[in-house]
């Protein structure tokens, strides 16, 4: 990583997993959930002209030398992404990203009787606004829209509407979500970062058609204990069951729950 001069930042990284390479807590930089089987250079930067505007974005390049999931021969692809946040005063903030991925997959036995390799393109683009409504409370609204097609097939699509409140006191903190989703199917899921418990991140898929609520909730007793509840259910309402094999659930709704206690000395 480099500071180029006071408005130009750059990132640079190679990576190369081998095909035998197994560590059971590694989580290093990758295109895969887990740092094996891939050769990769991605490249970033980033534009910052005055204190209102920001640009970046990324190019990645990967293949994976040998088979992997849902993947029977050797592939390759790369991806892009650009994003531009305009900041108008210290208190709201616009955002505008777009992004692109092509790999390549096995063709699904829904869409053709014979397997084979084809490649597959994922796009999207969202539209977010942030302010800060007081010194205590916060908003983030966003819009998500999403694409992914095999090559030579009708693509699949889906958008989600997403509105965050935070709120946060002295010793209490609490964030919010209520989200709408409908997605065609699996493959056009939307991936969206949500607030967790300590040392805990959720990035869930919103797909089918249905609402996804949470609350966080963060509580201080002291400066040596803390606790956090979190909160959270997916309502579909396409779909009779939640999840599928030994994760089904028999109802169109699941719901979680986390309770964390930290004593610190």
């Amino acid at each position: 990583m480099s500071s180029l001069s006071k408005r130009w930042d750059a990132s640079l990284i190679f990576r190369h997993y081998d095909r035998n390479f197994h560590t059971f807590y590694g989580n290093s930089f990758s295109e895969n959930s887990r740092p094996i089987n891939e050769t990769g250079l991605y490249a970033g930067l980033k534009y910052t002209p005055n204190k209102r505007w920001q640009v970046g974005g990324y190019l990645d390049y990967f293949r994976f030398p040998s088979l992997k999931y849902l993947v029977d021969q050797p592939s390759r692809g790369y991806g892009y992404l650009l994003r531009g946040t305009y900041r108008p005063s210290k208190t709201r903030a616009w955002t505008l990203q777009a992004f692109f991925e092509r790999k390549e997959k096995n063709i699904p036995s829904r869409l053709s009787k014979t397997s084979f390799v084809t490649p597959t393109e994922r796009s999207g683009v969202w539209a977010g606004y942030s302010r800060d409504v007081t010194a205590r409370w916060s908003l983030h609204s966003r819009i998500y829209y999403a694409r992914f097609s095999y090559r030579n097939y009708a693509p699949s699509q889906g958008f989600a509407l997403i509105q965050d409140a935070r709120l946060k006191m002295k010793k209490v903190t609490l964030t919010g979500r209520l989200a709408y989703f409908h997605t065609n199917d699996y493959d056009s899921r939307i991936y969206v970062y949500e607030d967790d418990v300590l040392a805990a991140f959720s990035i869930p898929a919103y797909a089918d058609v249905g609402i996804r609520t949470y609350a966080l909730f963060r509580y201080s007793f002291s400066k040596h204990l803390d606790a956090w509840c979190r909160i959270s259910r997916t309502q579909l309402f396409n779909q009779p069951t939640v999840g599928s094999g030994l994760d089904e659930i028999p109802h169109p709704h699941r719901t979680d729950v986390k309770v964390q206690l930290r004593y610190q000395w």
